[in-house]
């Protein structure tokens, strides 16, 4: 998955080639499962990476982005990629709070949103987010990443799996996502 940059706020994911995890010590890495899902613990928080098939896929601005698509997205173009294991949401507050010790977040209770920690971390940089996988490396024992633009755009089109949507998942993009209109009025009391 590809990290976006809203407003100042990054979101952030994980990403892992699957050669590179490991089986760990128990309290890093809990559970594997036949739909391909590993989940991981630091510091007491759990996290799921999910296995993604590679394959080639159409990059960039396809015809059923239709006119919401931008001129930076242009020209689509092949692009082949090997298997990888992408985290299953964006990195939560409670990782984030687990691992780095502090909730960077604007969406917390102390902003009168609800106490949520498994709302994604905002208001980090590129940078804090580097640190924050170094560490999470540490105790994890693992080798995850940031995805790579391709890898976030793969998996948000469904893989190989594609429904060929606008969005992910749909053509109606408040079914599939949240975006800035709806951050407020959907966070409290969630």
């Amino acid at each position: 998955m590809k990290t976006f940059l809203f407003s100042l706020v990054m979101v952030l994911t994980l990403v892992a080639n699957p050669s590179q995890l490991n089986a760990a010590s128990p309290e890093s890495q809990t559970t594997s499962d036949a739909s391909m899902a590993q989940t991981y613990v630091a510091n007491g928080v759990t996290f799921r990476m999910i296995a993604v098939a590679g394959g080639t896929f159409t990059m960039g601005a396809t015809a059923e982005q239709g006119s919401v698509a931008q001129s930076n997205e242009k020209p689509a173009h092949q692009v082949t990629l090997s298997d990888y294991c992408i985290g299953e949401t964006e990195v939560t507050q409670a990782l984030w709070l687990a691992v780095m010790g502090d909730n960077p977040s604007f969406y917390t209770s102390a902003n009168g949103y609800s106490d949520n920690l498994n709302r994604p971390v905002e208001r980090v940089s590129w940078n804090d987010c580097q640190t924050f996988i170094t560490k999470l490396n540490e105790l994890t024992g693992q080798k995850f990443r940031l995805p790579t633009e391709a890898e976030w755009e793969y998996a948000a089109r469904g893989g190989n799996k594609s429904k060929g949507c606008q969005f992910s998942g749909s053509n109606d993009i408040s079914e599939v996502a949240w975006y800035w209109n709806d951050i407020p009025s959907r966070s409290k009391g969630k």
